[in-house]
C-alpha cells in the first residue's frame, strides 16, 4: 500500500483543545529542549508507524503522555477517516535513554522520511514546546507528491 507522505501529516491536527489546559496548536519556530522526556506510541495495521512526543524533562510526564494519546488518537482517527485505514494504538511508553538517536540513525540510514511537527501548549502566559515524530516503517511503501 502507498502513502502520500504529505498527506500524512497534514492529517495530524492544526489544533486541539488541552481539556482544561489549555489550547495546543501547531507552531512554526524550533524550540531547544534541555533535558528532554518522551513517550512512544506504535502504530500498526495497514500503516506501521511510531509516534515520539517529545517534552521539556521538567514537565509533568503523566500530563504529556495524555496530549501525546490525543494527537496520536486524532492523527490515527484522521487516516482512517481519509484512507479507510484498519490502524491501531499502542499503549504509550517512556522513552529510554538514547532510543531517539537509535531511532534516528536508524531511519537516517534507511532513508526514509521523518514527519516532524512542533506543537505549542499555551497555558496561562506560558508556551510550552511539544515535539512530535513520526517514523514510518521502512517496509511501507512511500509515495511522493
Amino acid at each position: 500500500m502507498e502513502f502520500n507522505l504529505s498527506q500524512l501529516a497534514d492529517a495530524l491536527p492544526y489544533e486541539l483543545n488541552f481539556y482544561h489546559l489549555g489550547k495546543v496548536e501547531q507552531y512554526f519556530f524550533p524550540f531547544a529542549f534541555q533535558e528532554v522526556n518522551g513517550v512512544v506510541f506504535r502504530i500498526y495495521g495497514d500503516l506501521n508507524a511510531i509516534m515520539v512526543i517529545l517534552f521539556d524533562s521538567n514537565l509533568d510526564c503523566s500530563t504529556y503522555t495524555e496530549l501525546g494519546n490525543l494527537l496520536a488518537g486524532r492523527w490515527v482517527t484522521q487516516i482512517q477517516k481519509e484512507r479507510k485505514l484498519d490502524l491501531m494504538i499502542s499503549p504509550p511508553q517512556m522513552i529510554q535513554p538514547n532510543f531517539l538517536e537509535k531511532l534516528k540513525n536508524r531511519f537516517m540510514l534507511s532513508e526514509q522520511p521523518i514527519i516532524q511537527k512542533t506543537y505549542a501548549h499555551m497555558f496561562k502566559n506560558f508556551i510550552i514546546p511539544i515535539e512530535t515524530l513520526i517514523f514510518l516503517s521502512p517496509a511501507e511503501g512511500m509515495g511522493y507528491a
